[in-house]
């Protein structure tokens, strides 16, 4: 796989973690018109997948990423069908794990919890500061 093809699927994986570690109401203004909850853990799935078939990580990155796709897993299924509203999004502690264990995941990769974009959005980098790729 050549470096752009990994760079540029790396660049999305970062972003659906950015997604699913911002805060509820963020979130939906974002993804207005889909199935919110929907899309952030399926987001958070292929990125797991993926990152953990192509890219060589830590011990501690590799945690996180399995941890952060189990807990959607498990969050699935007709038994949990309340778990897959807006509402519960915003208030369910289940969700609340899910940001936080995005924000942990998004820190061990050096990656910013939030990054720019269209709306402006400002970059905001963990403690440890932006990594370098090249």
């Amino acid at each position: 796989m050549s470096d752009d093809v990994i760079e540029s699927n790396m660049r999305l994986r970062r972003q659906a973690l950015q997604q699913a570690a911002l805060p509820a109401e963020r979130r939906i203004e974002r993804l207005k018109g889909f199935d919110v909850p929907f899309e952030v853990a399926d987001d958070v799935h292929q990125s797991s997948l993926w990152v953990l078939d192509n890219v060589r990580l830590t011990d501690e990155q590799r945690s996180s990423l399995v941890a952060l796709d189990r807990l959607t897993d498990e969050m699935s299924g007709a038994h949990n069908v309340q778990l897959w509203t807006e509402d519960a999004l915003q208030s369910h502690p289940d969700w609340e794990k899910v940001r936080q264990l995005a924000r942990c995941t998004l820190e061990l990769f050096n990656w910013p919890i939030e990054d720019s974009d269209a709306s402006g959005v400002e970059v905001v980098w963990p403690e440890s500061g932006p990594v370098d790729l090249g």
